[in-house]
This record gives C-alpha cells, structure tokens and sequence, in this order.
C-alpha cells in the first residue's frame, strides 16, 4: 500500500523505528520522532529547540503538502497558545501565501458567448463561503501571540473579502492593543 501524504510516510516510519524499539538519542532525534508521531503538543514542551522545529515544520508542511490542513492548523494553535514572537514572521508569511491562493480560487472564470463572439467574465464569490480555517488560525494566533509586530498584517486581513477573516483580524487586533 503506497502512503498518499507526508505525513502518512513520517507515522509509517514512526511505527517502524517503534518496532525496532528505537529510541532518540539527541534532541534534535527527539523532535523529528515526536514530529513523525504527530506529537505537536509534546514537541512544543520541549522548549526553544521544540517550538524552533514547530515552525520549520509547519513552513515545510505549508509549502510542501497542500492537504494537510489539519496538521498546520493544530501546529499554529500551539504555537498561539505558546505566545512565542519567534511564530510572528512565518505566521504572516502564511496569510500571504493564503491570501494568494484563495484569490486564485475565488476568480472563476467563465466563457460567455455573444452575438459578436465570446467574452471571459469573472464569477466571484465562491470564496465567501468558505470559513479558510487555516487563515482564521493564524489570525487568532497572532493575537494570542500579541506582537505589535503583526499589526499590519491583521490590518491588511482586516480588508480581507471573507467575513470571518475579517472578523478574527479585528478580535486579534483588540488583543494586541490589550497588551
């Protein structure tokens, strides 16, 4: 049976060094074993080298694994509860890289034809029915975090065509001025 994800190949590998009653020797062993596992929690009480690896886990999976929204998600409500700065900058990288594809996704474009030939229209809207979960993670994140740092950002998703990204960029931006 081939594994479809990532993340389905680093559990496969777990269940395999756990057969062999492998055992980390270094932290750095530690933290990719616990990360195989999907062991987020773990890995982040494992301080700054856990919380390092947590945010070059999530960047790897973000670019690397597009279907693997669970997995990012529960990685950046850890790294918001942790209220850890060193989480800011990936956490704004991803709502751009998010903010690129649901534009793409929403410009739907369709082919009308008329008297004198064929025009493309843009149908939008099919993102506003969609909550991105992922979006909405990190915003909360950000606040969580309350680094002023990320003001813009949230400033930005604040404009943002989706209700409820708009709404958790307001609700994240009253946290920040909290602290």
């Amino acid at each position: 049976m081939e594994c479809e994800t990532i993340a389905e190949v680093l559990r496969k590998t777990a269940q395999a060094l756990d057969e062999l009653k492998w055992k980390p020797q270094t932290d750095r062993e530690k933290c990719s074993y616990l990360a195989a596992k999907g062991k987020w929690e773990r890995l982040a009480k494992m301080g700054k080298i856990g919380v390092e690896f947590l945010i070059k886990a999530l960047d790897f999976i973000f670019h690397v694994q597009d279907n693997e929204e669970q997995i990012k998600i529960k990685i950046v409500e850890i790294l918001g509860k942790l209220g850890d700065a060193r989480g800011v900058k990936p956490f704004i990288k991803i709502l751009k890289e998010d903010r690129r594809f649901r534009r793409k996704y929403e410009e739907l474009y369709v082919l009308i034809e008329t008297p004198t030939g064929f025009r493309q229209e843009v149908i939008r809207g099919k993102a506003e029915r969609s909550n991105f979960p992922l979006s909405v993670a990190t915003i909360k994140a950000l606040g969580q975090i309350g680094d002023i740092s990320a003001k813009e950002a949230l400033e930005q998703a604040g404009k943002d065509r989706n209700k409820s990204i708009r709404i958790a960029a307001l609700k994240a931006l009253q946290e920040i001025q909290k602290k």
